[in-house]
């Protein structure tokens, strides 16, 4: 009895990614993997105002900048995320990297050696 007390008496907080119809955009702040995947620096910024008009809606602002660094194989990236939705506002900032294993490489080296 004690312990389904406790349960209901404890506060909770959570948090969900933003949802947009623009994800592939921003795609280096769902998988950090993607940083620096192409050949160029990219920078994108996305705002959503949803509920237009009524006071305390979801408004988002993302900003996300990546580029791939060809000496080392890797990619870096830099996320910013904004989020406000009544009287909860989140913000978060996200360093990314991800190394970028060439697979027709290793797959012959794993041949090789066999």
């Amino acid at each position: 009895m004690i312990c389904i007390a406790l349960i209901f008496c404890q506060s909770t907080f959570s948090q969900q990614d933003p949802l947009l119809t623009q994800f592939w955009n921003s795609s280096s702040l769902f998988n950090p993997a993607n940083s620096g995947l192409f050949y160029r620096h990219q920078g994108n910024f996305n705002y959503r105002n949803q509920w237009v008009g009524i006071s305390g809606g979801p408004n988002s602002i993302i900003a996300t900048y990546n580029t791939k660094i060809k000496k080392i194989k890797s990619g870096l990236g830099f996320n910013y995320l904004n989020e406000s939705i009544g009287e909860f506002q989140a913000q978060r900032a996200d360093l990314n990297y991800s190394y970028h294993l060439e697979l027709e490489k290793w797959a012959t080296n794993l041949e090789c050696k066999k």
